[in-house]
This record gives C-alpha cells, structure tokens and sequence, in this order.
C-alpha cells in the first residue's frame, strides 16, 4: 500500500542547469534580434516576397486613395490592331511607317507635345529602298531635334539617316530595354544605362528633352492606378484627328510627353507591379473620337511602353518611393524577430501560427502606410524572419522547453495532478530538486479503525475499502494543486507550495481538509446506515518553512519536504482523536488564513520533542452557529486557562449537549482538574505523553 518511487534527480533535474528559464527566454530572445538586425542590413530577402508585399500594398493603398489619370503628365500613343486596319496603314508594311510618323510628329507638333519619344526601334528606313521616301520624316525629326527621342539597344542603333536628321544627338537617343527583378515583374526603370551609365534610357532621355536637370539613375514605379489607365491615345486617333478636330487633339497632347509604342497584344508584354490592381472594364478605343481612352486591361501583363511613360510620370509628379533608412529597415527587422520568437516561447503551436500570421499582417499595413508617406518600406524580408524566428523560436522550445516539460511530466506525473504538473512545467523555473527552502502547508491525514477492521473482514476488503478512502482523498488533494508525498498504509502526507509555490498554499490545505472530513464523514455514515465497514479520519496541518528536494540513497531518491513545520504537522494529526474533532491546525496556517476562515483555538499542547507549547485550532465553516460555537467556547477556554474551572465546566457542559466533540472533552478535563487541582505552576498547557 506504501507508494515508493519517487522523482528522480535524473528524470527532473534541471537540464537547463542553474540558469533560470526566464533568462533564458531573453538571451533567446536577444539573440534572435541581433541576427535579424544584422541579416536586415546586409542581406536582401527573397525578391518575390518582398515583390509580393510591395505589388499588394500598391494596390490596398491605391484602392484607398486612387489617382486621377486625366492628371498625367504623359500621353500614351498606341500602335494596336484597330490603327493597323486603317487603309492608309495596312497598304503598308510597319518596317516603311516613315511618312506615317512623318504626319503623327506633325500632329502632336502642332497639338503642342513637350517631348515625342518612339518605342520603336527605327532600325530601317525606306530611303534605303527610294530615295526621298522618308523625306518628310527626316524633315520633322530635324525640325523637332530637341523634342524627340528615339530609342535604341545596347546593340542596335535606330538607321543612320534618322540619327543624322536628329544631329547625331546621343541625348535624342534612349535604351529601351527594362530589366525586371527576378520574379519577372518590372518595378525598377533605370533612366540611364551602360556599364558607365553614360547612355540615358527612353524614360530618361524623355525627361532630359523636357528640361529635367536633377535625373536620378533609376525610378522605383508606385503607381496609384494601373499603368494601363494612363491617358491613351491610337495611332489612329492621332491621325484622324489631326484632320477632323485639331482642337481636341490639341486638349489631349499640350504640354504632355508622349510615348509612341506598341499595344498590340502580341508583343512586348511586361509583367506589371500592378498585378494586383483591381482591373476595370475593357474601354474600346474609337478611331472616330479624339479624347484620350482611360484603357484598363489586365493588369498584370503591360506593354512595356506603359512602363517608360510610368517612370516619366513618377518623376515629374514626384511620386518616386524614397528608400527606408537602413538602420530602421534592420531594427524593424530586429523588433519583428524579437517579437516572433518571444510569441513562439511563450504560445501555444496554434496561437504561434496566429501570432505570426498576425505579424506578417502588420508589418503589410506598415508597408501601405509607408506608401502613403512616399517611403518604400521593404517589409517582406522582416516578415519572413519573423515567420522564420517563430519557427526557430518553437523548435528550440521543443528541443529545450517540451523536453523540459517531458521529464517532469515523467518525474511527478503519478504524483501530482496534470493541472499541477502543467503549472510546474510552465513556472519560470526549474524546482531545485537538489534542496530549497519553500514556504509551505503540510498535511498529515490518517484513517481511523484500520487496525481494528483487519480483525473483522478479509485482508483483500480492507485493502479495497482503504485504496477506496485513499483515492477519495487523493482526488480532493489534486484538485486543489496539492502535492501527494508519501502514502504510510492508511495515511497519506500531502504539500501545497512545494514543488510548485503557492500564495495561497494555508487556505488550499486548510480547505481541502475540510472537504476529505466532510466526504469520508459522509462516506462513513453512508457504510454504517448499509452495514458495511467505513472509516474515520484525524488530520492534521501545519505550515512553515520546509526544506522540498530529493532525498535518499544514491540510486533511490525521493522527492519530498522536511523540517520543523513536518514533524509538527505529523503530530498535530494524531491529535483530533483526543479532543474529538477531525481537523486541527497548527498556529502558523492559522495566521496565514487571514481571516478566511471561522477558527476557535481548542487548546495549548504539549508535545514530545518540544520545549514550547503549540496553539492548535479547529476551522469551521462559518455558519452562524459555528461562530456562536466558536465564541462560547473561547470563554470556556479563558476560564479554563484563568484557573476557573467550574466555570469553564459550566460552559462547556452547555456546549457538549449539542454533540460538540472538544467540549466535551474538555468539560471532562475541567471536571478533573476541580477533584484534583493543579499545583500553582498552572499554565492552562496540556501536556501529551504520546507523539
């Protein structure tokens, strides 16, 4: 019936050894900031993440506040399928479209263009064929040198003849090419090019025609509409009119850069950072009307020529994203770790999962906040090392935590409740199995009429009826995060405060006493009106400091609580079995209650082993009559203590007719004391001879 094994030192020791869990948790923490700051400020995340968090802010913040595309800056004049079925345009094939551009720069001449700049490599010109065929093209480039801009590769050169009208100007000359990040997507529009950027790109040279000084090398696009939405134009619209409606060309071009290039759906299709961009409803360009078409598309495929007109409108609207501060963008990085990994220490996997999830959330709304103040704050990179710490965070929690939480669910898992054992695993620290002082409560509870009952039923039913009152103790024990020590056949010794501290350690043991003597009461009371066999039970509590950690021999070791408060504990059990009651508690739990429960001091005691008397107290429930109970019987204790015992006898004698076990006890004692008076050395102590 004796429980024996113990947690072990091995099993519950501290792997973490002396350094505290809390401690830990900030090292942990710390470092897990330092490294992302340091990642943050030197290294580049992912390109498609942090294209992901960009392209989705531009389109949450441009849902928010949209611009307004009658305001551009820029004109877009497309070649698309409709211009290429006028008659005057399919008799002819595109490489010959010299005295087609001829009448198109004459139009947006005379409709008042800043700045014209072809998306069109003009590699061949139809003089090559006859001579004087491109005469009035070669005429309006010369006339309109310092307003055009015709673009050109790395490798390929517009045709001599057109380079020599414009002078030979390598500023009416632009790269055409973009180069995309590397998930695709255009964003970044380099305005000049070359290993030495010494050539200006098509966006570039644009703006130099336009009289833009201050250029800078390149052009982060954060549009606030799609880039289709720009005011757009047909070839063929140009040239009709140009004829029909001069003025409303004129109200369509003046003061705007142009961009003429290609929209048809075949080629030079670009992946756009509006992609996510809510896309409108197709608006079909009419070669019969003159007004510039807002045309939105898909907005994820672009022609490119959109991108050159983006980056010109971005600098001349000064909408161009400035770049976050490098230390900011890594203590962002830092804070958004730090904070990841101190969730995943401190939640649950699914509440870890949330919290990171929530995290990155954040950190996209910071970034649509910084597009709203014209910063690129490129936050994707933090978010996944924030992503990336939670997950390292819980990891080392498995590796550390879990194993903690494993091997003290393995030491005190039989003896304390899963409640308790959850508690324990998540206190801040490791319980010092080696040996620490805890302030403490310790309860002594034996069942009574053991012995006498072995003589009357079968050994097997003794043990049966036992374990049953046990276990009925054991349950109330662990439901109010008690500790079972030690089982000693019939009794049971139990801790609150150790291992795990309790505040309240007094009032949890004082009201789980209570709750065993009312349940086995009860019990027994129920086996006597059946005519089975019960028991009784006599408990005892004391509280103070004890000395909790592993004791014994080297192989076997036991976890336990010892000192001064266990051995008085231990002898105030035996107690209630000479004043009647079930429940008596020492002075120290007493004064820790703090008025929490209805107390009567039922007498001074001596005890073998000790020189001072100890108070010992009866709790009651605290209904009326218990306090009535309590307040008669302090009287009688007074005139007991004053020498008085007629007195006291009288009073007790009263109380002993309502069944009340320690004034009965007492009433006999003064009964005694009035034959055979004490010496006058009387203190009021009563001195037992017995442990």
């Amino acid at each position: 019936m004796a429980r024996d094994s113990r947690p072990s030192a091995k099993g519950a020791r501290g792997r973490g050894g002396p350094v505290k869990h809390r401690t830990r948790q900030i090292l942990t923490v710390a470092a897990c900031t330092a490294i992302a700051m340091i990642l943050t400020r030197f290294t580049a995340g992912p390109v498609w993440l942090e294209g992901l968090y960009y392209d989705s802010a531009l389109a949450a913040w441009a849902a928010i506040r949209p611009g307004d595309p009658r305001d551009a800056s820029v004109l877009v004049v497309g070649l698309d399928a409709a211009s290429l079925a006028e008659p005057e345009l399919a008799a002819r094939p595109r490489a010959l479209f010299g005295p087609i551009w001829a009448r198109t720069l004459g139009a947006l001449h005379d409709a008042g263009a800043k700045v014209v700049a072809f998306d069109f490599i003009l590699a061949f010109s139809g003089e090559a064929i006859a001579k004087g065929y491109d005469r009035d093209f070669l005429r309006a480039l010369f006339l309109d040198r310092e307003k055009i801009v015709l673009a050109r590769s790395l490798d390929l050169l517009p045709a001599r003849s057109y380079s020599a009208a414009l002078g030979f100007s390598a500023s009416s000359l632009g790269a055409s090419e973009i180069t995309p990040d590397g998930d695709g997507i255009y964003r970044n529009v380099l305005l000049d090019a070359g290993e030495d950027k010494q050539i200006p790109t098509l966006a570039g040279a644009a703006l130099a025609k336009a009289g833009f000084t201050d250029i800078p090398h390149a052009v982060l696009l954060a549009p606030d509409r799609a880039l289709e939405s720009l005011p757009t134009l047909s070839l063929g619209q140009v040239l009709n009119c140009a004829v029909d409606d001069p003025a409303a060309l004129a109200r369509a071009v003046k003061d705007r850069i142009v961009f003429i290039g290609s929209l048809l759906p075949e080629e030079d299709r670009k992946g756009s950072l509006t992609r996510f961009f809510a896309s409108a409803p197709r608006t079909e360009r009419r070669v019969d009307g003159c007004a510039p078409q807002i045309v939105t598309e898909a907005a994820n495929i672009v022609p490119g020529v959109y991108l050159h007109a983006m980056a010109v409108e971005t600098v001349m609207q000064r909408q161009a994203a400035r770049a976050l501060d490098g230390l900011l963008h890594a203590m962002i990085g830092g804070l958004a770790a730090g904070l990841a990994v101190a969730g995943a220490l401190k939640f649950r996997p699914l509440m870890t999962v949330i919290s990171a999830l929530m995290l990155c959330v954040v950190l996209w709304l910071a970034e649509i906040a910084s597009l709203a103040v014209g910063f690129h704050a490129p936050l994707g990179y933090p978010a996944l090392l924030g992503v990336l710490s939670a997950g390292g965070g819980f990891a080392l929690r498995f590796l550390f935590e879990e194993r903690r939480r494993f091997h003290l669910q393995n030491a005190f898992g039989h003896y304390l409740a899963p409640e308790l054992v959850e508690r324990l695993a998540s206190a801040d620290e490791m319980p010092a199995l080696g040996g620490e002082i805890r302030e403490a409560s310790v309860m002594f509870a034996d069942l009574s009429g053991f012995t006498a009952m072995s003589g009357r039923i079968p050994a097997e039913q003794v043990v049966a009826l036992t374990n049953q009152y046990l276990g009925l103790m054991a349950e109330e024990i662990e439901a109010s995060n008690g500790y079972i020590d030690k089982y000693m056949g019939d009794a049971v010794m139990a801790v609150w405060g150790a291992p795990l501290p309790l505040a309240d350690h007094a009032a949890r043991a004082v009201n789980t006493g209570l709750r065993i003597a009312s349940r086995i009461k009860a019990a027994h009371a129920l086996a006597l009106r059946e005519g089975r066999e019960g028991f009784s039970v006599k408990i005892g509590i004391n509280s103070g400091q004890v000395v909790a950690g592993n004791v014994g021999a080297r192989k076997r070791l036991n976890y336990t609580v010892a000192g001064d408060t266990v051995n008085v504990a231990a002898r105030l059990e035996s107690v209630p079995a000479d004043y009647g009651c079930m429940v008596i508690i020492g002075e120290m739990t007493a004064q820790l209650l703090g008025g929490q429960y209805v107390l009567r001091e039922i007498d001074r005691i001596g005890v073998k082993g000790r020189e001072t008397p100890l108070a010992v107290f009866e709790p009651l429930l605290g209904t009326p009559s218990d306090i009535t109970l309590a307040d008669a019987y302090a009287r009688a204790l007074e005139s007991y203590r004053a020498g008085e015992f007629s007195q006291a006898l009288a009073q007790w004698e009263i109380l002993a007719q309502t069944g009340d076990g320690p004034s009965r006890v007492m009433g006999a004692r003064a009964r005694e004391l009035l034959r055979a008076p004490p010496d006058g050395n009387w203190d009021g102590v009563w001195r037992r001879t017995s442990k």
